[in-house]
């Protein structure tokens, strides 16, 4: 097992990684549905002891998970032994997708926590990928003005990067994660072979944000990844905990984005968050968007990486051929001047010129959007 410490104003906070060879055995019985005291508990447990305190127990605590994780969720709790305590005897669950990003979502939490008597030291358990993970933590945040959490990520996106650095938030008709706030977890607990219950279109996605990390700052772990037979579980977990760290250090470097060096996770995501708006956030995951959007990104600004990042999505089949049929071109658009990154007129694209060296570069929003409207330009990339 490994475990990683991330720097935060609100205290430092564990990832903590079980190994293949840790926790085989264990997942066995996991995934039979059977209680076990081993590897997930005791990890999840040293979580909640060093970072919550003796104030927080087990037996309050509440999981959230989403209909796909539903089984996990309920895996977890057998292992935390939630079945006869805690403050309620099943998990939580949300519809799974986008969609459930909303206020409208929060506040049905808000009001399942209440009819609880969840109280400040409820300990909140969000077990699930990405959306559950912003979602639950943006509740946790907010409810009561902050409850405990602990993000048990199982999607590969949600292990390598979104259950680290403490972004929370729910997304707004106008964009994506526009209402939110910076809220550290007590701690995160991955384990990789919960990707195996995932379907490979998760994978796929999440290896998106996995190129994109290793492409900014270590060039050797990129390679790493140009050199998979193919994109599987059994592959890529090894490189799981390299990759995360690469987050993990930024993150504890610059918490708060208040210089750069942040920013430069952002790589890729204006115009994949573009994307996503302009397909009503239906028919293409975050990462698949995100992926088009580190294209388009570094073919506007002619980047020398942009033929690595080619052939290494291209390799593994990592990017769907074509767009939902629902995809609105000037409804993409439009969302590009209401990006958190823009002032006044421009946005700061974090733009690799060369693999493993980033820069950021403030671009006039017109000057993207009229090269974003170049004919063929969308057709040649999403009909290839």
């Amino acid at each position: 097992m490994k475990s990683f410490d991330v720097q935060s104003r609100s205290g430092n906070y564990p990832v903590i990684f079980a190994a293949a060879s840790e926790v085989r055995a264990a997942f066995q019985e996991i995934v039979a549905g059977d209680p076990v005291g081993g590897v997930v508990s005791s990890a999840v447990g040293s979580v909640v002891d060093s970072a919550v305190g003796a104030a927080v127990s087990l037996d309050n605590a509440v999981i959230i998970a989403d209909t796909n994780t539903e089984g996990i969720a309920k895996t977890i709790q057998n292992a935390l032994g939630l079945t006869k305590s805690g403050l309620t005897r099943s998990p939580l669950i949300v519809p799974p997708g986008e969609a459930s990003k909303s206020l409208e979502m929060a506040e049905h939490i808000y009001q399942k926590l209440i009819e609880l008597k969840a109280n400040r030291r409820t300990l909140i358990i969000a077990v699930g990928g990405g959306v559950v993970g912003d979602l639950v933590g943006f509740v946790a945040g907010t409810f009561m003005r902050g409850l405990p959490y602990v993000h048990i990520p199982t999607t590969l996106m949600a292990q390598v990067d979104s259950s680290i650095g403490g972004k929370v938030g729910v997304n707004l008709p106008a964009g994506k994660n526009l209402v939110g706030l910076f809220y550290p977890p007590r701690g995160v607990v991955s384990v990789a072979e919960f990707l195996e219950t995932m379907p490979h279109s998760e994978l796929r996605s999440g290896f998106v944000e996995a190129a994109k990390q290793a492409a900014l700052v270590d060039a050797d772990l990129f390679a790493k990844l140009e050199a998979l037979p193919s994109l599987s579980v059994k592959n890529i977990s090894p490189l799981i905990s390299e990759i995360a760290a690469v987050k993990i250090g930024i993150v504890s470097r610059d918490e708060f984005e208040n210089s750069d060096e942040r920013i430069v996770l952002n790589l890729g995501h204006t115009v994949g968050h573009a994307i996503e708006r302009g397909c009503h956030y239906e028919g293409i995951s975050h990462g698949e968007a995100v992926g088009f959007g580190i294209i388009l990104e570094h073919q506007f600004s002619n980047s020398p990486a942009l033929p690595r990042l080619n052939n290494l999505f291209s390799k593994l089949q990592i990017l769907p051929q074509v767009l939902p049929s629902t995809f609105s071109f000037e409804g993409a658009l439009s969302s590009i001047s209401t990006d958190k990154k823009a002032v006044g007129g421009s946005v700061k694209l974090p733009i690799l010129e060369d693999i493993g060296r980033v820069v950021v570069k403030e671009v006039d929003i017109k000057t993207l959007t009229d090269f974003l409207r170049t004919p063929g330009l969308l057709s040649g990339l999403f009909l290839r």
